[in-house]
């Protein structure tokens, strides 16, 4: 477990930006990329200035935006529809995958995995898909045939991409982007923890690394969106003044871009034999969420944590670093949270303290990663960069000491006694913080030993929500096979649950998607009382299966002025719309402030990590079909090497019925409602907190004991169908053992699950 893993490619495409080295002569002499575009985000329908006040524009549109031909080298991806015209994401992410593999030895035989950060919600192929699909299912219910085919070609002249809103989800896109690039059987996993996603992504490739993988690839990708610059907006986060000035007094928000960065790893051996360039080797990370705070606001008591954990599981101390690159987006307090945290671990020489967003902009999920590429090209070059532009004016002084934030370059040569250390930060919207440590040189830790034989990982508690609250009993009856008796859904309207499970207004949980509401319920039913040491090490890791109800009403209201303002030379078309539009602002919440909080489903895993008060990393995983397999793989494999104690698996399906569910999740598709949970700890854990023992599971590469069975109805719970695998596993009564195995991806591991030999009773739920 402490064998050094290496960064031997890196890539990027960023605003201006194609490579490597584009960016480092951008960190040393560019310019801020911001500006408006009206082709993306035509200010006339998405910009308040054009709108009299209307609360779905925004105030700001400005970003960075990569130009249309970016990425069209490597745009093939494998197959007819992608080679014809591949989103942007998918471009960008495979230019930067392609310039990251490029002088690294691979062979077709390698065990490889990629791990990508990225916005579950998607991109702009699915927002207008999302418009495209619920736009043709109104007008087929309220007009006669030929009328709803009229409306749909006007809408299609306009725009033409939004035929296929499934290649837009965020597997989909970091899959296609890839493929052909590595071997067939990779296996592919999508992080959203918002803006730290992309260092958790690195977090879980060195873990498959030091598991036994060839290679991993982890990265980021990021596209602006008129959607959530117009939900940005809404939270006065963005900048008014058109600049981003990081790490100063005349901080006033933060202006998003659009990029890709990709990393490649192997282990550092390896890299040596294979005559791999070594960029630098991952030293150290650590995460911790907010715990019993606001999901939506900075908490330098939990980034203190972040970076404290990444010291404790690098065996490094303050003073073995040299330069922290800040998350420091530029709004006023997360700049002044973060200052105020890394004054209080400096040590007496200080640190040198830099940003990249006032020249870069924001790019959301690859925001670490391309903080990891700015690390190791001033390794490369023996330099740090300086904080630029010139007009930025940061913090100096007693603000700041002992950090030191440099106007002109340092010089930061390797040494033989002193490797050359850097932190990166990033914080993710929902409480998530991240700290990564990278080192020049292998740096050799032991940590603590993983999991074995005599301490098994157990499930120490599970539970579900369900339509109808069915009984313990009912739930065992239905998962050992017999009839559900429950409804598909918790009907149009889903019953909030009260200020003891989500300390909100009525208002405010109006605008909260009930996969929120859901996890939280579940979350409320788990019985197991944690003692507060091992809540601090608890670590929650969720699982869902595309955009949620509320992210499909809110892209709606959104794009209702653009889609008036395309379609209104067509008079039948117009027409259809002036109706769509005023269903549309009766059904949909107006865009607010709780918006952005309330439709991001990773933030349902943060309100649940504030819910039970746990310390430990938050993020929510999306592997298709296999995604709650690979979200208990995670929570396993994290609970074994000790980077927690206890790990909470939530699994929530919710999606919308219908039209829309069939277009994302294809035509068979027949989703049921219900959000699941299990917990699991090391059995020594849970017998020194005398926790119950429900049964035992186990990663494994290859098959045992009886094979997983399917889903004990018609219905699917997307996004949750591994836990409900491993739920039935649980309960069976003859004590013998179940694999559940991956659907999509023969590279994932098989779970083994093994019921208690001894029946627990009513101890589950």
């Amino acid at each position: 477990m402490s064998e050094t893993v290496a960064i031997v490619g890196m890539g990027a495409v960023l605003p201006g930006i194609n490579g490597a080295d584009d960016l480092w002569e951008h960190l040393m002499s560019g310019e801020p990329p911001f500006r408006v575009d009206p082709d993306r985000c035509p200010p006339e329908t998405f910009g308040a200035t054009h709108s009299g006040g209307n609360s779905d524009r925004a105030d700001v549109l400005a970003g960075g935006v990569i130009s249309d031909e970016a990425g069209r080298e490597h745009a093939r991806t494998g197959d007819a529809d992608s080679r014809a015209a591949p989103q942007q994401a998918v471009r960008w992410l495979r230019e930067a995958a392609a310039q990251a593999l490029r002088g690294v030895r691979t062979s077709s035989d390698d065990d490889c995995t990629s791990v990508i950060g990225a916005i579950s919600e998607g991109d702009h192929l699915l927002d207008e898909g999302l418009v495209r699909q619920q736009l043709r299912s109104w007008t087929a219910q309220e007009y006669d045939a030929d009328t709803a085919e009229r409306v749909a070609a006007v809408f299609d002249q306009h725009y033409p991409n939004a035929r296929e809103p499934s290649r837009g989800l965020a597997f989909h896109t970091c899959r296609d982007a890839l493929r052909d690039l590595l071997p067939p059987g990779t296996h592919h996993l999508v992080v959203d923890s918002a803006c730290s996603a992309s260092l958790h992504a690195i977090d879980l490739a060195v873990k498959e690394i030091r598991r036994g993988q060839d290679l991993a690839i982890c990265g980021g990708v990021y596209s602006v969106t008129p959607r959530y610059q117009v939900l940005f907006s809404a939270l006065k986060g963005l900048s008014e003044s058109g600049r981003v000035r990081s790490l100063g007094p005349e901080a006033d928000g933060t202006l998003f871009s659009d990029g890709a960065g990709v990393v490649v790893l192997k282990r550092h051996e390896k890299a040596l034999r294979d005559g791999d360039p070594v960029l630098g080797t991952i030293a150290g990370f650590g995460a911790a969420s907010n715990g019993k705070t606001a999901v939506n606001a900075p908490h330098p008591a939990a980034q203190r944590r972040a970076v404290e954990n990444a010291l404790d599981s690098s065996g490094l101390v303050g003073r073995d670093i040299d330069w922290v690159i800040a998350h420091a987006t530029g709004t006023p307090a997360g700049d002044e949270a973060e200052l105020g945290m890394l004054r209080s671990l400096t040590p007496r020489r200080g640190w040198v303290l830099t940003s990249n967003k006032q020249l870069i902009g924001h790019t959301g999920p690859a925001a670490g990663i391309i903080s990891t590429i700015h690390a190791l090209l001033a390794m490369r070059h023996g330099r740090i960069p300086p904080q630029r532009p010139d007009d930025c004016h940061p913090a100096t002084g007693d603000e700041l000491e002992p950090l030191e934030v440099p106007r002109t370059e340092r010089q930061w040569s390797a040494r033989d006694s002193h490797p050359r250390t850097a932190a990166v930060m990033a914080f993710g919207f929902g409480g998530t913080n991240t700290c990564l440590l990278l080192r020049d040189r292998p740096s050799h830790h032991g940590g603590d030993a993983p999991a074995t034989e005599s301490d098994p990982l157990v499930v120490i508690d599970w539970t579900a929500h369900l339509p109808g609250a069915p009984t313990t009993d009912r739930l065992q009856h239905w998962l050992t096979g017999g009839s559900r008796t429950w409804a598909d859904s918790f009907g149009p309207s889903y019953p909030a649950p009260g200020p003891h499970v989500i300390p909100l207004t009525p208002r405010a949980l109006r605008a909260v998607d009930r996969e929120q509401l859901m996890t939280a319920s579940c979350v409320q039913r788990l019985s197991t009382e944690l003692p507060e040491e091992l809540r601090t090490r608890t670590g929650i890791v969720g699982a869902c299966h595309g955009p949620s109800r509320t992210s499909c009403g809110n892209v709606l209201r959104c794009y209702l002025d653009d889609l008036s303002a395309k379609m209104r030379h067509d008079a039948v078309a117009e027409g259809v719309l002036n109706r769509f539009g005023e269903h549309v602002r009766t059904v949909v919440p107006a865009t607010s402030s709780a918006s952005v909080s309330g439709l991001m489903s990773n933030i349902g895993f943060g309100r649940a990590a504030t819910q039970f008060g746990t310390g430990g990393f938050t993020l929510r995983l999306e592997a298709g079909r296999d995604t709650s397999l690979a979200a208990l793989t995670t929570a396993l494999r994290a609970v074994s090497d000790h980077d927690i104690d206890v790990g909470l698996v939530l699994a929530v399906s919710g999606h919308a019925p219908g039209p829309v569910a069939a277009a994302l999740l294809g035509p068979d598709a027949n989703p049921a409602e219900g959000a699941f949970g299990l917990a699991v700890a090391r059995r020594s854990v849970a017998e020194h907190h005398r926790l119950p023992v429900l049964g035992r599971l186990a990663l494994s590469e290859a098959n045992h004991g009886d094979a997983t069975e399917p889903v004990p109805d018609d219905r699917a719970y997307l996004g949750a169908e591994g836990i409900i695998a491993a739920l039935r596993g649980l309960v069976r009564s003859d004590g013998a053992a179940t694999t559940v195995s991956p659907v999509a991806s023969r590279a994932a591991p098989s779970l083994l699950v093994t019921p208690p030999t001894t029946p627990k009773g009513d101890t589950t739920t």
